[in-house]
């Protein structure tokens, strides 16, 4: 049988990475926003735990601007008022039912007394991988760019910027725009240059991430090879370990 050799691993490793640089790639930036596209950000956010909301009610101390982390349950209570099913209700539905009861125990007459606020978004994400300082989940704002959520999380020298890929998983909730049907989406993919975008300006393809993305920044060829080193290297380092160790022990005793 053939032994494979180091130099054989490498040119597999070149090969499929210039196939990977070169090869057909998806295209589907379409089914992301640009900033200057969305009119209002957030408007139909749905509240998860563990957010955390504020209540503003002028005319009732005692629940003004009384700020709660919404319970595992996915509830909130207030005294006097009882408890409110928070999770999965946008924040001018939830301030609609405190209201009801409000209105009912303290007989205000004015149409909207209250309002509830998102104080922190606490509980959606989108996601950064790869070659950056940073990696994992993000807290999602509604107004996080891909530029931005890369200047927040820089890549490395390793980083091939030309190749940065960003994507939309499937299973996504979209509205289509006219029945108004909600549809699940299969995953959207498309390729951005940062290089472009911080030498040229070209932000053509600086797109308003939604809650879910990934970032994934791969490393360049060059860097991929000294990963595949690096994974071939350490387990014979490993194993080497122990007669390291014995060695240093028996130098240390001959002095």
């Amino acid at each position: 049988m053939k032994k494979v050799t180091v130099l054989e691993i490498l040119a597999l490793v070149v090969v499929s990475l210039a196939l990977t640089g070169c090869g057909p790639s998806r295209n589907d930036i379409s089914a992301f926003l640009k900033p200057y596209e969305a009119e209002v950000t957030l408007n139909e956010y749905k509240l998860q735990p563990p957010d955390e909301i504020t209540v503003s009610c002028s005319k009732v101390p005692q629940l003004n601007n009384v700020t709660q982390q919404i319970r595992s349950d996915g509830k909130v209570s207030y005294e006097l008022l009882g408890e409110f099913e928070a999770a999965g209700k946008t924040p001018s539905v939830l301030a609609s039912e405190i209201t009801k009861k409000v209105k009912d125990l303290y007989a205000l007459s004015d149409e909207y007394p209250l309002d509830v606020r998102v104080e922190r978004e606490m509980s959606k994400y989108y996601y950064v991988f790869g070659e950056v300082q940073r990696q994992g989940a993000m807290q999602y704002t509604g107004r996080v760019t891909a530029l931005q959520a890369l200047a927040m999380n820089p890549p490395q020298v390793t980083a091939w910027e030309s190749e940065i890929k960003v994507i939309r998983p499937d299973g996504q909730p979209e509205i289509d725009p006219k029945s108004g049907v909600v549809k699940y989406s299969k995953e959207k993919i498309f390729k951005m240059n940062l290089d472009d975008m911080v030498k040229r300006g070209d932000t053509s393809k600086n797109v308003l991430l939604a809650e879910g993305d990934i970032i994934y920044v791969p490393p360049t060829p060059l860097a991929a090879i000294s990963n595949v080193l690096a994974e071939f290297v350490r387990p014979i380092g490993l194993a080497l370990q122990p007669f390291n160790q014995y060695y240093q022990m028996q130098r240390y005793q001959s002095y």
